[in-house]
């Protein structure tokens, strides 16, 4: 038995669903945007809702219906932080000349988000205030960290890096960045290096890359000595 396909929406109705949509998809973006000129302004423990709303604009209901709550809501704010990272990542990666370049030059974009972006960095890794198993916050959380894959894959590839554990490595590599992101934030770095973090992060991250290339220059021990 065939059974019909349901009739069509006339073009009114599907012009009027579509302007709907749209009108949802900003006000999703001004709740977000909201978030951080209230996290700047009260903290992430003074953030509510009703604070958010009112600094986009939009009802104090807007954020419960368009996210389904506060940690939904931070959830969303801390993927497009993710996504972001990732595309200043993706910008270094590519712009660089080498797989060493590439791993020092992700590694200095990460930790520059965060210096320019401390709020919103810090509620990305917040997991307890998350919905850490949200599909988007772990597929964005993921993509963010290609770059940096791609780099040691390409250092791999180029012989400057010996091949395997390349998940060590990476590992490696984000707990450096990460741990000195979170050092400058501290203020325990001051005194102790230059108030430059972008110069900070470049020595370090140059420091780190140069001690994991093989180099291929490197004299084989002499056995008799």
């Amino acid at each position: 038995m065939l059974v019909p396909n349901p009739p069509e929406a006339p073009p009114s109705d599907r012009r009027q669903q579509a302007v709907g949509q749209a009108g949802t998809a900003q006000s999703r973006q001004a709740l977000l945007d909201a978030v951080g000129v209230v996290l700047e302004r009260v903290g992430l423990e003074g953030m509510s809702l009703r604070k958010v709303a009112a600094e986009a604009g939009l009802s104090h209901a807007a954020p419960g219906v368009l996210f389904g709550g506060r940690a939904a809501m931070l959830t969303a704010y801390a993927a497009e932080g993710f996504r972001e990272l990732g595309r200043r990542m993706h910008v270094a990666e590519r712009n660089a000349v080498d797989g060493r370049a590439a791993l020092a030059a992700t590694g200095q974009a990460y930790v520059m988000f965060a210096v320019d972006e401390p709020l919103r960095f810090q509620v990305m890794f917040r997991t307890d205030r998350l919905l850490p198993r949200d599909p988007d916050y772990l597929r964005s959380c993921r993509e963010a960290f290609g770059p940096l894959q791609r780099a040691i894959e390409r250092g791999m590839e180029e012989g400057a890096i010996e091949p395997g554990h390349a998940d060590d490595l990476m590992l490696a590599a984000w707990s450096l960045v990460h741990g000195l992101a979170n050092l400058w934030f501290s203020k325990h770095l001051a005194g102790r290096v230059r108030p430059d973090p972008e110069l900070l992060a470049r020595r370090v991250t140059e420091l780190f890359a140069a001690a994991v290339v093989v180099s291929a220059e490197a004299e084989p021990p002499d056995p008799s000595a």
